[in-house]
């Protein structure tokens, strides 16, 4: 056993040549200050997954959320509503605070009650021809399925 110890002893290098080897390894391994390119090319890397994480959460958000417009869209569609009719509808709505210009499509009181209440905000020019506009649009909307197009 004291041999053993010794030959291992003599076989192990001296202290400062193994400090010299173990500093020699560990030099790769030892952190360096990142310089101003490292910096600006980690933050960049950061901002872009940031921003497709907030993209990626908006899109998920919006398909979420009821589309009442576009349903209105389709359905103004589907009666052959012009676009015009269309906008005319939504531009009453929103200034009468409905939820949606489908609550228009809905009846013909509603739609006259609320006309008659937007008429009144404008000019008698302008509530003439804008009262024109509703009588088609009321006529297209609910008399005997006129405007109703077979969906494909």
């Amino acid at each position: 056993m004291f041999r053993t110890m010794i030959l291992a002893a003599a076989s192990t290098p001296p202290m400062d040549e193994r400090q010299a080897r173990l500093e020699q390894v560990t030099r790769g391994f030892r952190h360096q200050p990142w310089g101003a390119t490292e910096m600006i090319f980690v933050a960049i890397l950061v901002l872009i997954v940031l921003m497709a994480y907030v993209l990626y959460r908006w899109q998920r958000e919006r398909r979420q959320r009821s589309t009442p417009m576009l349903t209105f869209h389709y359905a103004a569609e589907q009666m052959g509503l012009e676009m015009r009719d269309e906008l005319l509808l939504a531009r009453i709505a929103r200034v009468q605070e409905l939820p949606s210009p489908l609550t228009l499509m809905l009846s013909r009181g509603t739609l006259r009650h609320h006309t008659a209440r937007y008429l009144k905000t404008l000019s008698p020019g302008q509530a003439a021809r804008i009262n024109r506009r509703i009588e088609g649009v009321e006529r297209l909307l609910f008399e005997s399925n006129a405007g109703v197009r077979q969906a494909v």
